[in-house]
């Protein structure tokens, strides 16, 4: 439509789509309505299949009317969750937690512990569990305390250097050099062993 024509409609108070007073163009029933090609029928496609059965269950009115109303509040939380997300003090307190962990990887990445404080010292952990479990040893009779302390630990197997360890005593107060080698011995046993070099050591 030409400028001139527009102002010619708008002069006249018309409408511009169908050049009729009493309604702007935006308002047109023209444009919100549409047209049926046979006389007195609604416009739209048949269908002969369709049957409506009257016997089908419809719940009462208030029911649906319940549960539209809860529907449309549920309706309403989750557009605000998407909307606006997750409250701002639970986001932060997240994001602080998401940046500690990360400064503290970075931390054990720059300064790796020893494996042996990582994983246990797997060695020295059972050498130290069976002399715990088959005690008592020579000397433990000069120790008049020794049967009050049985129930705490008693032996710690250190490694000291590449190839031994060193068992600690705390009744005895004995320290025991112990090598690596006979560790790594299938069947080495060691309370056996232990109990020796404790007589030798006490002259028991």
């Amino acid at each position: 439509m030409s400028a001139e024509r527009r102002n010619e409609l708008l002069a006249k108070g018309l409408c511009f789509t169908c050049e009729e007073p009493g309604h702007l163009s935006r308002n047109c029933p023209k444009t919100s309505t549409v047209t049926s090609k046979k006389k007195g029928k609604p416009p739209g496609i048949s269908s002969n299949a369709a049957t409506i059965t009257e016997d089908e269950d419809l719940p009462p009115l208030q029911e649906v009317s319940d549960s539209e109303s809860e529907s449309s509040v549920l309706d309403a939380q989750d557009q605000e969750i998407l909307v606006y997300g997750e409250p701002t003090e639970t986001f932060e307190s997240r994001l602080r937690l998401w940046e500690r962990a990360i400064v503290e990887q970075e931390r054990r990445l720059q300064n790796p512990l020893p494996r042996a404080h990582r994983i246990g010292d797997i060695l020295g952990e059972s050498a130290a569990a069976l002399l715990e479990f088959l005690q008592p040893f020579p000397g433990d009779e000069r120790v008049s305390w020794a049967d009050e302390r049985r129930d705490t630990r008693r032996f710690e197997v250190i490694r000291v250097s590449e190839d031994s360890y060193e068992i600690h005593d705390s009744f005895l107060g004995e320290m025991t050099l112990l090598p690596l080698a006979f560790l790594k011995v299938p069947h080495f046993q060691i309370a056996r062993w232990y109990a020796s070099i404790l007589a030798q050591q006490l002259d028991v």
